[in-house]
């Protein structure tokens, strides 16, 4: 019947309307998951950066805390050095003046016997 065929044509007319929408939400949904494994991707490369710089910054800080630790470990060597020097020196000087005071004990020593000499010339005279 005519009626039938109308209905029939309308419903071919819907399926065809509702296969292009399919089409154009499958086609939608594959630009959407595209873009989602596109902006991923950037997303694992900028944490792959920010992971690559935070390791050359850590190596560098490493670097120079290494360094810092040598420095300070030779200015350590060179105090103790200066120290035993100082420690030398001072020791050497106490035995200068010790030397120096011995002396001195004896020339008061040759003086005192040259005027206990002395007083006895004049006492003879």
């Amino acid at each position: 019947s005519l009626r039938d065929e109308a209905e029939l044509d309308k419903a071919r007319a819907q399926g065809e309307e509702l296969r292009k929408e399919a089409e154009k939400l499958r086609a939608a949904l594959t630009a959407a998951e595209k873009a989602g494994e596109e902006a991923a991707r950037r997303l694992k490369d900028e944490l792959s950066k920010g992971a690559d710089a935070m390791s050359s910054e850590m190596d560098k800080m490493k670097k120079r805390l290494s360094e810092s630790e040598a420095a300070l470990d030779a200015a350590k060597k060179a105090l103790a050095e200066q120290e035993k020097k100082g420690a030398a020196a001072l020791a050497d000087k106490e035995k200068q003046a010790a030397a120096a005071e011995k002396e001195a004990e004896r020339k008061l020593a040759a003086a005192e016997k040259d005027r206990e000499k002395l007083a006895q010339d004049v006492a003879r005279l």
